[in-house]
Formats: C-alpha cells, sequence, structure tokens
C-alpha cells in the first residue's frame, strides 16, 4: 500500500495487520480499490494456497495462546483483527457461509478476489464503468447457476461417505472426520429423529490417544460423575431415566425445594423438616420406577443419599445441551419440577457407566434405540481443538445435504463447465457486456488452475486437457487430486461436492465482489485508534 493511504500495515502482538489510519476520515476512488485488493489479495492467497485436499495447512495462533494447525480458512480468519472494514466485509461473508453451511469458505473468498481482480483491470485499463462491469458480472453468474443447476440434475444424489469427505477436506484428518460423520448420520437416519442434526449429534473432545481412537457413541457422553456415595458406577438396563431442570438442594432463604430452615445451627430441625419438605419428590419418583435422575441444577448431598437408599442414581451439574441431547435419545421430556413428573415424561435408556478417559471421568448414557449419538474425538490438543470446531460446522453442511443429497462432480469441474458456456453467451452478447463475461470466465477457472498446481500439474497444460474433455461432452472430467492427474469422470473416483453448499459458497463469493467493485470511496469513522507498540521485555 502506498505512502498516504488511509490504511497501514502495523504491528498488533505476533501479528502484521491492516488498519485505517487516525484521523482518516474519507478514502477516494484509486486508493480505495489499492485498500480493497489489498486486503483482497491476503484472502485470496489464504484461501487458494490451502484449497482442495493437498492444500497448506496454517498455524493459527489463537487469542487465548492456543496453536491449532488447521486448513480450514474460517478458523483463520476468526483470529484476524476485525478494524478494517473491508476485513469486516469478508469476515461477514466467511462466518455466514461457514455457520450455515460448514465448508466453501475457501471457495467463497477465492472467487471474490479473483473476480474483484479482473473487474479493476476492466475499469482502470480498459475504461469501463463499474456499473457495467457489475451487470456483466450478474449475466454471468445466472448462466453459472443455470450450469450447476443442470449439473446437480445429472449428477444426482451422492453417498455420504463423498459428502462428508468433501465436507471435511481441509481439516485434521479429513478421512476418519468423514467416517464419523458418516456413522453419526446413518443413526440418525435409522431413528425416527424429531430434531435436526445438529441438535441430534454432539460432539466431546478428549486430549490424549490417538486420532484413530475417536468413535461414535450410540447415546450421550457427559463430563459429570456420579457423586453419590457407595452408588454403582455401572448399570445394565433397560433403565428408566427422568431428566430435570430443578433446584433439589436445601436453600435457608426458601428456595430450591420451598421451605425455610429458621435456625441454621439445628442438624435435627434441618434433617427433619427436609425430609418431610422432599417426600412428595421422593414418592413420585418411587411410584415411576425411576432408576436414573439426570439434573441440569445442583443436587443436595443429603438429597442425594435418600435417593440412593430407594435405588436412584443421581448425575447432576448436566450441560444443558447434553440433558435435551439425553432426553431426545431416551424418549424423556425434560421437566422444570420432579413433583410434576408424569409416566410418558420418562425414558428408558440400555446402560450407563462411568469411564476415566484420558484422565478425566465421563458418564456415558447408552440408548441403541434412538437417534441421537455423541462424537468422541481423540488425540493431542492441537488436533482435538480444531477437528471439534470442524465437526461440529461439518454438520451443519451435512443437514444441507439431507435437505438436497444431489451433489456436482469436483475437481473444478462445474468451473470449467461453466467457464465455456459463459464464454460462448459472451461472444453472442459482444460490446462491453460481453468483456466483462469473458472476464468473470476467466475468474472462475482459478478453482481447478488451484488445484492442478497442487496436484504438481501443469496448471496450462491442465487447464487445456480439461477444456478439451468438457467441449467432448464429459461435463464430470476434472483433477483428480490423490492420482495427480487428470480424470475423465471424477464422479466414478468419488470426488464430488455438495450442490447446495457449493452454489452457496459461489453466491457468497459473487455477491461480495460485486459489492466491493461499486465502492468508490471509504468512509471512516475513526474513534482514537491507538495501537500498542510490541516490546520485548
Amino acid at each position: 500500500m502506498e505512502p498516504g493511504d488511509a490504511f497501514r500495515v502495523a504491528e498488533k502482538g505476533p501479528f502484521r495487520v491492516i488498519v485505517p489510519e487516525e484521523g482518516s476520515t474519507y478514502v477516494d476512488e484509486g486508493r480505495a480499490r489499492r485498500a480493497i485488493k489489498a486486503v483482497l489479495s491476503v484472502y485470496g492467497y489464504l484461501a487458494g494456497s490451502s484449497l482442495g485436499s493437498r492444500g497448506a495447512y496454517k498455524l493459527v495462533h489463537g487469542r487465548y495462546g492456543d496453536v491449532i494447525p488447521t486448513g480450514k480458512l474460517y478458523l483463520v480468519l476468526e483470529e484476524v483483527s476485525k478494524e478494517n472494514p473491508i476485513v469486516e466485509m469478508v469476515w461477514e461473508t466467511a462466518r455466514r457461509q461457514w455457520r450455515v453451511y460448514g465448508d466453501g469458505v475457501k471457495a467463497a473468498v477465492l472467487l471474490a478476489y479473483q473476480l474483484y481482480v479482473e473487474g479493476v483491470r476492466l475499469i482502470e485499463e480498459v475504461g469501463l464503468r463499474p456499473s457495467t462491469v457489475v451487470e456483466g458480472f450478474q449475466r454471468a453468474y445466472r448462466i453459472h447457476s443455470e450450469v450447476l443447476e443442470r449439473l446437480a440434475g445429472l449428477t444426482g444424489p451422492i453417498p455420504c461417505e463423498t459428502a462428508a469427505r468433501s465436507i471435511a477436506t481441509g481439516s485434521q484428518e479429513p478421512g476418519v472426520l468423514a467416517d464419523l460423520l458418516c456413522r453419526a448420520l446413518e443413526r440418525y437416519r435409522a431413528g425416527s429423529c424429531r430434531a435436526r442434526l445438529s441438535e441430534a449429534v454432539a460432539v466431546e473432545r478428549v486430549e490424549g490417544g490417538s486420532v484413530y481412537d475417536s468413535r461414535v457413541v450410540e447415546g450421550v457422553v457427559v463430563r459429570k460423575r456420579i457423586m453419590q456415595y457407595n452408588a454403582p458406577k455401572h448399570l445394565q438396563g433397560p433403565l428408566r431415566v427422568a431428566v430435570a431442570d430443578q433446584k433439589l438442594y436445601v436453600d435457608y432463604r426458601g428456595e430450591g425445594l420451598g421451605f425455610i430452615v429458621e435456625d441454621p445451627g439445628l442438624a435435627l430441625q434441618l434433617k427433619r423438616v427436609a425430609s418431610e419438605a422432599v417426600k412428595p419428590l421422593l414418592s413420585r419418583l418411587l411410584s415411576l420406577r425411576v432408576d436414573v435422575l439426570v439434573n441440569v441444577k445442583g443436587v443436595d448431598p443429603a438429597v442425594e443419599q435418600w435417593l440412593r437408599r430407594l435405588g436412584v442414581v443421581v448425575v447432576r451439574r448436566v450441560d444443558k445441551d447434553r440433558a435435551r441431547l439425553l432426553a431426545l435419545a431416551s424418549g424423556a421430556r425434560m421437566v422444570s419440577r420432579i413433583q410434576d413428573l408424569e409416566e410418558g415424561d420418562v425414558g428408558v435408556i440400555d446402560s450407563l457407566e462411568e469411564v476415566n478417559i484420558g484422565g478425566r471421568y465421563y458418564t456415558i448414557f447408552t440408548a441403541r434405540s434412538g437417534c441421537a449419538s455423541t462424537i468422541l474425538l481423540r488425540g493431542p490438543w492441537f488436533t482435538v481443538d480444531s477437528m471439534h470446531e470442524e465437526a461440529r460446522m461439518a454438520l451443519r453442511g451435512l443437514e444441507v445435504y439431507l435437505e438436497d443429497p444431489r451433489g456436482l462432480p469436483g475437481g473444478g469441474a462445474p468451473e470449467v463447465e461453466a467457464s465455456i458456456r459463459i464464454r460462448e453467451e459472451a461472444r453472442r452478447a459482444g460490446g462491453k457486456a460481453g468483456l466483462a463475461m469473458e472476464a468473470y470466465a476467466d475468474a472462475i477457472e482459478v478453482v481447478p488452475r488451484t488445484l492442478a498446481r497442487h496436484s504438481g500439474l501443469d496448471p496450462i497444460e491442465a487447464m487445456a486437457e480439461l477444456r478439451r474433455l468438457h467441449w467432448e461432452g464429459r461435463w464430470a472430467a476434472g483433477v483428480d487430486e490423490d492420482k495427480l492427474e487428470v480424470a475423465e469422470d471424477t464422479l466414478a473416483r468419488g470426488i464430488a461436492d455438495v450442490y447446495k453448499v457449493r452454489a452457496a459458497a459461489v453466491a457468497a463469493g459473487v455477491s461480495l465482489a460485486i459489492a466491493l467493485l461499486r465502492v468508490t470511496g471509504i468512509s471512516l469513522h475513526v474513534r482514537g485508534v491507538k495501537l500498542r507498540e510490541t516490546r520485548q521485555r
């Protein structure tokens, strides 16, 4: 960036970030384009260098001092300073794509960067107006969308293994993660579940061991122990379970169980009053033959022992989301008052077991007949930290796959097919709009070119071969990164993408590029932006 611009590169901790100059109020058109291009070039490089299964991983130094190696661009963008308004636009685009679709962030950012570069070239070198470039890009995008829709119809539904591997590309262990996701999805489909996939599948990380020790638990895993004295640590079912969200302790203020102790020093009075207050609760659990009580809030030790005498095992202070998942797995219903518990609110599990995994205690509720499950991730801390977030968001991508299981050929095949069709339409349109459409076609070919480069192929030769195959009608021809060659049919080799995820990524990238091309100036409202100087002590 040139000196005097309203943005500058500054040191913030161990990072170099682009921030607005203090006191800047407005950036004119030329400097605004340079500033936007400077930001997009950084993110375009990050997206392009990590694209595909052979892309480079990035080492992210998190805000809390943790270090995470990952190939997922979103986890990198999450740790970048958002003081720059252009960075904020890129971040919001990436965040929505990641949170809704669980994948496609790299494709969206890379496409936005290439489209912006091509658009600026037409504006500055050819002399087209931004509105003309935007109009041409919009026409080309409509053709692009039609091509994706047509290819999705030709491809049809793709297997879960292919979809999961596509979504998990860039994670620490994509093969392991894809296998775990497919097992969880298979269980979800087997049981007629009333919840969404991301609500029916939990992800638990346990440091230690190997990634290949990860597994899918048919039920729920909670990071809690059974604290009752002399209580069994393993119960074989069927077990009747009740899930509650109620304070079950003696409170001198009259809360909790609903009684007041006038003199806390009188232990006998405390025991007598507590016994009288807890009788309705105990009798209700006894009448419903409850074996296990899972409570979100705390349980008084005295109440725990009374329940133990009745043969009821108590697991207290369980995370509310895990309690809901247990209710879903067992067929129970979470209640706020145990006194109001009905027969239909009690669920059934197959077994309960307290285990020590990686030096921590967990309680596993096994329910083989339900649809809920828990993905238990093992491995070093820097692996499970990134895989935990990647697995959670991959579940969102599989939700999209469940809504529309159609796929697209992978390896850059849709981009090559779309570029050919757009160029044909550009020649018919001619004029300035045709130039913009040609630039759009050049921009989207960055995906197969990048995949070819990562596979060790010559990008020019690979693109020439791909165009020849597509001109011959082989619309599924793409780059096979596993065998390091151009494949005539990527679908036959199990290389495919989820249609809705890829279409959303294209739409996000095009929208971001068009929004930035319309920018002719940047107005800044900076209130005392101060950068701390990092000094080594």
